[in-house]
């Protein structure tokens, strides 16, 4: 049973994770009028990442991170480099630590996020791949690191409401 489960929320990763993907290409603006927004792929695997590592394979991040580099034009392989690289960095903490605080948490994927975001930037000065200004990025940064809490919320929300169900 328990194999079950644990494959049933693999393949729930995969799902949403290629949702996610997919539903930004749809032609209906649900954006923010900036110039950019949240990166809720990057909320979504560490958050996935940090709740349940046993259930998130690499091969699961890897796919639905080249899916992201493919549809969405980014430089292939950079973002899901420094994606992979991040979440063993989170698994080697999740074996590390026994339990992460919400405070932690936020503090973990807030650093990871500003070093991830420097290493893709310093690898497209170097490579010559035209890059977004400053002020964009920073937006960016600031703008996932806002909507984390708040996913994590409406998922520690809806998951305890599913268990108080069952």
């Amino acid at each position: 049973m328990h194999y079950y489960k644990s494959l049933l929320t693999t393949a729930s990763f995969l799902f949403f994770g290629t949702l996610l993907v997919v539903s930004s290409l749809a032609p209906i603006n649900l954006r923010l009028p900036l110039d950019t927004s949240a990166d809720f792929l990057f909320c979504f695997i560490f958050i996935f990442l940090i709740r349940r590592p046993q259930n998130v394979p690499l091969i699961s991040i890897l796919f639905v991170s080249l899916l992201a580099d493919f549809l969405w034009y980014r430089p292939i392989g950079l973002t899901t480099l420094t994606i992979v690289l991040a979440s063993e960095f989170i698994r080697w903490i999740n074996k590390v630590r026994e339990k992460i605080g919400l405070i932690e948490e936020f503090l973990y994927v807030g650093s990871i996020l500003v070093v991830t975001v420097t290493a893709q930037e310093v690898t497209k000065f170097f490579t010559v791949i035209p890059s977004l200004p400053l002020g964009q990025i920073i937006n960016y940064i600031l703008l996932t690191l806002l909507v984390y809490p708040l996913i994590t919320l409406f998922i520690t929300v809806i998951t305890r409401v599913t268990a108080i169900q069952k």
